[in-house]
């Protein structure tokens, strides 16, 4: 995270913007701002971007050791994020916009990917 913890760190943005481009760009047409200006956006929608492409990292990803996906991901960064985005969104709802729409979009991605899209039956 940034200084002042509402970005993840611009390394990490740096490296992650451009594989949300080439993972997501398809399911999400939006167009991210060029690295230097990460912050003219609102840190909801950049740290759940983030979380999404970490997914894609040879860095960041749970699988670069193991060659699985991880069960447990709550020590990841792109978890970090993801957490980050869900606390930023909850306490901004009521100033709903555009980039609120797709962070929320993202983050229902986001999830569904977990698998914690639905409640399991026991």
């Amino acid at each position: 995270m940034d200084a002042a913890g509402e970005y993840p760190s611009p390394e990490a943005v740096n490296h992650l913007l451009p594989l949300f481009q080439l993972h997501f760009s398809y399911f999400f047409p939006l167009q991210p701002p060029p690295i230097h200006q990460y912050t003219s956006f609102p840190p909801h929608l950049i740290n759940i971007i983030c979380a999404l492409a970490a997914r894609y990292s040879p860095i960041y990803s749970t699988s670069r050791h193991t060659g699985v996906q991880a069960v447990d991901e709550s020590n990841t960064a792109s978890h970090t994020w993801a957490s980050k985005a869900k606390e930023q969104v909850s306490q901004r709802l009521a100033i709903s916009d555009g980039d609120m729409v797709q962070t929320l979009l993202m983050i229902s991605w986001y999830e569904f990917g977990q698998d914690r899209d639905s409640v399991s039956s026991c």
